[in-house]
């Protein structure tokens, strides 16, 4: 219990450290344009899915 709680409380220096630096924000709004942007891929694939007539018809 006490190593995962020193790795637990590294992790929260380290957090701090990144957040004052404005690294951490930065990150995250990497994180959510991929997200966003994938997302945005799959739905125009399944509305280009949805426009087109089914097969055989």
């Amino acid at each position: 219990m006490v190593p995962l709680l020193r790795t637990e409380a590294d992790d929260v220096t380290l957090t701090v450290r990144l957040v004052s630096e404005q690294m951490v924000t930065r990150n995250h709004r990497m994180q959510y344009k991929k997200l966003h942007d994938k997302l945005y891929e799959i739905w125009d694939r399944y509305e280009n899915k949805m426009s087109t007539p089914p097969r055989g018809c």
